[in-house]
Order: C-alpha cells, then sequence, then structure tokens
C-alpha cells in the first residue's frame, strides 16, 4: 500500500509539473497570438477597403466611358474640337466615385491627377495608356481612388496594430474601362428594336456634309441649329443615281406598305433576318479572319411619301440603317449588296410637296446598345458601334 501511495502522489507530482509547463509556454505565446489576433483584424480592414476603393474605380471608370460614346465625342471624331469634354469625363468620374463609401467615409473622392484619358492597344490591354493621343484617339479611362495622407480621403485607420506603432496604412485601387469599337456586326432584338429596313449607298453616306441640326439630351429636343455633326438626307434627292437609295424586303420578297411601316416603328428583328437567310439574325461585317462578309437583300429603290407618320414615330430616337455599294436590278426586283450599318437619330423627316424639298434626316450617333457583337477580328469602326467594357 506504501509504495502504491508513493506511485500516485509522484504521478500527480509529474502532472502539476505539465500543468505549470503549459502555462508558461501559454503566457510566452500569448503576445504572439494576440498579435496573429490584431493582424487579422486590420488586414481584415485594409481588405475591405481595398474593395471598396476598387467597386467605387470601377463605376467611376465605366461611367466616364460612357462620354466616349456621346454626341460631343461624335463631333471630335468629325473634326469639331472640344473644350469641355475631357472635364465631362473628369467630372462624371468624380461624380460616381462620390456616390462609393468605405468605414467611416460616407463619400470617396478622386482627384483629378488620378482620373486620366488616352488610348490604349484593344489586342492587348495589358498595355500603357497612352496620354498623348488627340481628342479624336481617345478609347479608354482610367481612375485611381486612394486613402492615403496625400488625398481628400485620406489614410486608412487602422484599429489594434496602433498598439505596435502603426496607425494608419495606405490604400488604392484602379481601373480601366474602354470603348471596344472593333464592331463585328449586330443582332436586333425580338421586339422594337433600332434597325429600319432602309439602306443608302456607302458613297453618300461617307460625303455627308450639312450640319442643320442638333440634339439636346438633356431635355431631348431637338433644335436647327448647328452641332458639329453632319446629317445624311435618306431621301432619294433630285440628281441621286437610281437605285442609290432603298426600302429592304427583309424576311418577306415582297413588302408591302403595312410590313414597311411595322418594320419602321417597331424595327427589323432578329427573326426577319433569320426568315432572311442570315443565320442566328446577326449580321455580321467580318468573320472569324477579319475578313469583310456581305449580303444581297431584295427592296424597292427610292421611298414611299406613305411612311411619313411611320418615320415621325422615330424622330428624336436611335435607328440602324444599311449601307450598300451598289443595286442590280430595278423597280420591286432591285438586289442591294448590303456592306455596313450605321446608326443615327431621325432628326425630321417630310415626305410631301416638292421632290426637292423632300428629306429624312438622320444624324450619326454611336451605338453601345444591346446586340453588338466585338470582336478581335474586326478592326475599329471609328467609333461608329462597340461595348464598354472594364479591361483591367
Amino acid at each position: 500500500m506504501k509504495n502504491l501511495k508513493l506511485h500516485t502522489k509522484r504521478k500527480h507530482n509529474r502532472c502539476d509539473r505539465r500543468r505549470g509547463v503549459v502555462a508558461a509556454q501559454v503566457l510566452l505565446l500569448l503576445p504572439v497570438i494576440i498579435g496573429f489576433a490584431v493582424l487579422t483584424v486590420d488586414v481584415g480592414t485594409l481588405y475591405n477597403t481595398r474593395s471598396d476603393l476598387q467597386s467605387a474605380a470601377d463605376s467611376a471608370a465605366l461611367a466616364s466611358a460612357i462620354e466616349l460614346t456621346t454626341d460631343e465625342m461624335m463631333a471630335v471624331r468629325y473634326g469639331s474640337s472640344s473644350t469641355s469634354l475631357t472635364s465631362t469625363i473628369a467630372n462624371t468620374a468624380s461624380h460616381y466615385t462620390s456616390l462609393n463609401s468605405t468605414f467611416d467615409r460616407t463619400s470617396l473622392s478622386v482627384e483629378s491627377g488620378d482620373i486620366r484619358f488616352g488610348e490604349i492597344l484593344l489586342s492587348s490591354s495589358s498595355g500603357a495608356l497612352d496620354t498623348s493621343v488627340g481628342l479624336d484617339a481617345l478609347n479608354a479611362i482610367e481612375v485611381t481612388i486612394r486613402c492615403d495622407a496625400n488625398s481628400a480621403n485620406g489614410p486608412a485607420a487602422l484599429f489594434f496594430t496602433s498598439l505596435f506603432g502603426y496607425n494608419t496604412a495606405d490604400v488604392h485601387a484602379s481601373a480601366t474601362a474602354a470603348f471596344d469599337d472593333r464592331f463585328v456586326g449586330f443582332t436586333p432584338p425580338n421586339g422594337e428594336g433600332p434597325l429600319i429596313p432602309f439602306a443608302v449607298h456607302e458613297n453618300i453616306f461617307f460625303a455627308i456634309s450639312a450640319d442643320g441640326y442638333s440634339f439636346d439630351s438633356d431635355t431631348e429636343t431637338i433644335d436647327t441649329t448647328s452641332d458639329g455633326i453632319p446629317e445624311l438626307n435618306l431621301y432619294p434627292h433630285a440628281g441621286d443615281a437610281s437605285g442609290n437609295f432603298g426600302l429592304l424586303n427583309i424576311g418577306s420578297n415582297n413588302m408591302g406598305v403595312p410590313e414597311l411601316r411595322e418594320d419602321i416603328e417597331s424595327g427589323v428583328t432578329a427573326d426577319d433576318l433569320i426568315a432572311e437567310g442570315i443565320p442566328d439574325g446577326l449580321l455580321s461585317f467580318y468573320d472569324s479572319d477579319g475578313n469583310p462578309t456581305t449580303y444581297n437583300i431584295s427592296g424597292n429603290p427610292g421611298m414611299k411619301t406613305t411612311l411619313q407618320t411611320s418615320i415621325e414615330t422615330r424622330i428624336g430616337q436611335t435607328v440602324g440603317f444599311l449601307l450598300h455599294d451598289g443595286a442590280s436590278g430595278n423597280g420591286a426586283n432591285a438586289v442591294f449588296h448590303i456592306t455596313g450599318i450605321r446608326f443615327g437619330r431621325v432628326m425630321a423627316t417630310k415626305l410631301n410637296g416638292n421632290p426637292n424639298g423632300r428629306y429624312v434626316w438622320i444624324q450619326p450617333v454611336t451605338y453601345s446598345g444591346p446586340g453588338v457583337t466585338v470582336g478581335p477580328s474586326a478592326p475599329s469602326s471609328d467609333g461608329v458601334a462597340g461595348s464598354l467594357q472594364l479591361v483591367r
């Protein structure tokens, strides 16, 4: 019995010693454990701050890149000077930045020097932003939002690492949005869409110079003043060669006035193009190797005066119309060789009275709405159409 008691006592002594060693180790490691916990909290804070800044930069870059598709940018592409385009871009970026917040900041700001605009090579968007190009070459906006001592946002505050002498940290995030105008083709929606069954010779379109209208996007009103963007008259006035203009029979061999009115007022649909024999309803003007593709579509030269009221429903709206480089046949047997598509805003129409005084004025616009297909095989469309996207 004495031996048993002695053995038990010795066992308890060893356990006590172990507990003492563990307690000592915990005491020694406690600062390290606390340090890791503190670091985890503040690293999480910095991570969330950077995530907030990234969201703000993304939205500011995308919103300001929309300015590359406006009438002001179109006027620049047609050779007009602009004193406000870059300031408009900067103001848009600043406004959308201010709509974002992070932790104790209910509104973020961006420094003017951190809003950069220029040109990137779309085939290699990781390349540098060239800020030396002229306004007509702009295709990308870069926005950097900072939380540091040199910004109005101030540095990011740290919570627990201040115990170790670190009270703040610098955080920043950048985003670049681009207007990719490597326009391949267009698929109109089934429902109301922009494509109308009109065709014009490409030589006439590329030679437009008259500038008698302007559009106020704020009030959505049209005025008879110039704005630097020329208009195209889709009415075949006297002197134009037969076949330069046409009403197309898309999806039907010979469309009458009711069908043309429907296509004008509601737009040609993808199903109409499929019925025309165009796969998937995609008007594609470049193949996968970058070679131009064309279409033959039947139609009638000229413009019917009975379409006046239908065209009037489109005034102020953006429509798509087709380009061709020639037509074979006459009258209802005409076939147009379609080479491209353009988009424009219907400004005014008059289809009665003296033929030389009739008109359907359309002002070119940049289209970035639904149905646009872009791709690396297509060359730049010089702002005709494209898509806005974050590239980095």
